[in-house]
């Protein structure tokens, strides 16, 4: 079970990265001011924590819905669902793994 979850973990981990290089992508072609706002993110290079903080804070907080973008809406939705379900799987994984070395096995 432990494989099974690390699998599906790195899996959804590989799928967000794609996922946030398409979503600041989009960001950065469409709309150039706020992409700039937010501290010019990309993926690999010129990355902070402090812009990764602004990134959040403009998905978690639904700025991106002033832009009327519906893709981009739609691209965050799915990005903010795959969040939920990896944290979720990683705490699983977390408690299988205490259970696991608790009983020994």
């Amino acid at each position: 079970m432990i494989k099974v979850l690390f699998l599906i973990l790195a899996l959804l981990f590989v799928t967000d990265i794609g996922l946030d290089w398409v979503v600041l992508r989009h960001l950065k072609e469409k709309h150039t001011k706020v992409w700039v706002r937010i501290g010019s993110p990309t993926i690999f290079l010129n990355h902070s924590i402090g812009g990764d903080m602004k990134v959040m804070r403009f998905k978690w907080r639904n700025e991106h819905r002033q832009l009327d973008d519906k893709l981009l809406n739609t691209l965050i939705l799915i990005d903010k669902g795959l969040a939920v379900v990896y944290w979720s799987l990683a705490a699983v994984l977390i408690f299988a793994l205490i259970r696991f070395f608790r009983e020994g096995s």
